[in-house]
């Protein structure tokens, strides 16, 4: 079994990458790239990575099951599965059982992203401190 690579990179290496791919050269097929940090970081919630750990230690399981295990509320429950979804992160099998095929994830996180530089005079940085160069 392999591991699940969630990274955060430029939007300059993201097209590299989608380049490679494209032109059939060897390219990490269990890779998902996000263009920001915040966003890798939202999908990885602390609900998120409960649910993928039992996913991979239990195997797949539908919505319900989860929601049990975890002593959570299956509304939200649903909601994180629809976001590892639309993220890829996890499959739904034919049978609506939830399914998470990798080892593990690893992840790679560019913060600053290359391409913005710190503008910020307090000494204090907020999201407005970081600005393309």
């Amino acid at each position: 079994m392999s591991f699940l690579t969630l990274a955060s990179v430029p939007l300059d290496a993201m097209n590299q990458l989608i380049t490679a791919f494209r032109d059939d050269r060897p390219c990490d097929l269990n890779l998902i790239l996000f263009e920001d940090a915040e966003h890798l970081l939202a999908i990885l919630a602390p609900a998120r990575l409960e649910i993928i750990r039992l996913l991979r230690e239990e195997g797949p399981a539908p919505a319900g099951t989860i929601a049990a295990c975890l002593d959570r509320d299956r509304l939200m429950v649903s909601r994180d599965l629809g976001v590892l979804l639309d993220a890829q992160v996890i499959d739904l099998e034919r049978d609506a059982r939830y399914v998470f095929g990798f080892e593990g994830i690893r992840v790679m996180l560019q913060f600053p992203p290359s391409g913005l530089r710190r503008s910020g005079h307090d000494g204090q940085t907020t999201r407005s401190d970081w600005r393309f160069e």
